[in-house]
């Protein structure tokens, strides 16, 4: 026999105003487009700065610069899982589960998610050398899947009775 906590009215206003404002893409007037948006700039951006990591004379002497920007991207990345983690019983898609956060974990997208950057994580509680783990960060790049697929799907649903 399990016992179960009543879930606050607040926890669930919040949880769901959360979801609507970042990830609701139905609603008008939200963040959803922005916050995709800037995820993705961040993909692009992170794609960017590993490639530049591998040029010596760029990389030699900004390594503190890198360093701060991947820390930064860490954060904002860790912050979108935790966020989508948290409102997860909010989408439709995971809401219908019967443990709508173990739905999303197990998603393709937050098992990339987490992969991509659990190994900065690991870094920082384990004492062995990761930097193969490194490699893990090119995953970030799927992520950008999340945002292309809705314009893709838009994209063809605007032009079904049209050729090219």
């Amino acid at each position: 026999m399990s016992i179960q906590r009543p879930v606050s009215s607040i926890h669930l206003r919040l949880r769901k105003r959360i979801y609507d404002l970042f990830f609701n893409a139905h609603l008008k007037n939200n963040y959803y487009h922005q916050f995709e948006h800037f995820i993705a700039y961040m993909i692009v951006l992170n794609m960017a700065g590993l490639a530049l990591e591998h040029i010596p004379v760029i990389y030699e002497s900004r390594q503190h610069l890198f360093h701060l920007f991947d820390i930064f991207s860490l954060g904002v990345f860790t912050v979108e899982y935790v966020l989508r983690l948290y409102a997860a019983p909010e989408d439709p898609i995971f809401g219908a589960k019967k443990i709508p956060r173990l739905a999303f974990f197990k998603s393709p997208f937050a098992l990339i998610d987490l992969i991509s950057i659990a190994p900065f994580y690991l870094g920082a509680f384990f004492e062995a050398d990761l930097r193969v783990l490194r490699v893990l960060r090119l995953l970030r790049l799927f992520k950008l899947f999340r945002a292309v697929m809705p314009a893709i799907h838009q994209f063809l649903e605007q032009n079904k009775n049209r050729s090219f």
